[in-house]
């Protein structure tokens, strides 16, 4: 947990940077079995109060349930800046080993416009994007992008991509110094592999949350702006 008490993947995947005196926390939102019993036929109303009786003064914490309508949820949830919330009906059962029409995800994340600067094909496939957010006059690189990106947005991206290529990467950042673990840099060895462009196109990307190293984590393309000067993109 950060220091305002929401979940932090940042501080979970540098936990053996973090100073002495950090733990982790566990939370638990379901029982499949007890004793020997198995639980997952029985309604989640059920597991969820043999649950809690489970984990009283165990350590090991509870996740939840919100009350009031979904609309207060939703708000709630976006005002502290957290990444969604899962509906659930009380009356399901466990379905053990595929997705269930009666758990569903309602994910929140942020949206803010990017520049394209760059895009690297697979073949002749559109593979992934780079884009960036201008600071002090400077372009300064703030993602790889390929989720959001289907057969059919590719070829039109890369239409429109094509006509602004460029000779010099536009990234004051790049290279990156190492590739990061998730793969998330841009290293002197890679940067051939890409295609450089004039900054000039603006898209609209979701996300989960900046990194600590100032990247995007889960980057998401939604679509093109064609009502917004690149000019204008700055980190929100």
């Amino acid at each position: 947990m950060d220091d305002r008490g929401k979940p932090s993947f940042q501080m979970l995947q540098n936990r053996a940077l973090l100073p002495r005196g950090w733990s982790l926390v566990y939370y638990a939102f379901d029982l499949l079995h007890l004793n020997r019993q198995d639980l997952t036929r029985k309604p989640l109303r059920e597991r969820r109060a043999l649950l809690e009786k489970l984990l009283s003064n165990s350590g090991v914490l509870l996740s939840q349930s919100l009350p009031g309508t979904l609309a207060t949820i939703i708000a709630a949830v976006k005002q502290h800046g957290l990444e969604g919330v899962v509906a659930k009906r009380l009356d399901s059962v466990y379905e053990s080993g595929r997705r269930s029409h009666h758990w569903l995800k309602q994910p929140l994340k942020p949206k803010q416009d990017f520049v394209i600067g760059a895009f690297r094909l697979d073949g002749e496939r559109l593979e992934l994007l780079l884009v960036g957010y201008f600071e002090k006059g400077k372009l300064l690189f703030a993602s790889k992008v390929h989720q959001g990106l289907n057969p059919a947005n590719r070829r039109a991206l890369l239409k429109a991509l094509q006509p602004f290529a460029a000779d010099k990467c536009p990234f004051a950042n790049l290279p990156s110094a190492t590739s990061g673990h998730w793969g998330e840099g841009v290293t002197a060895a890679e940067m051939g592999d890409y295609t450089w462009l004039r900054p000039q196109l603006v898209a609209e990307i979701k996300f989960a949350e900046w990194t600590t190293a100032g990247i995007l984590r889960h980057a998401e393309f939604v679509g093109l702006r064609d009502d917004k000067d690149s000019t204008e993109v700055l980190r929100e």
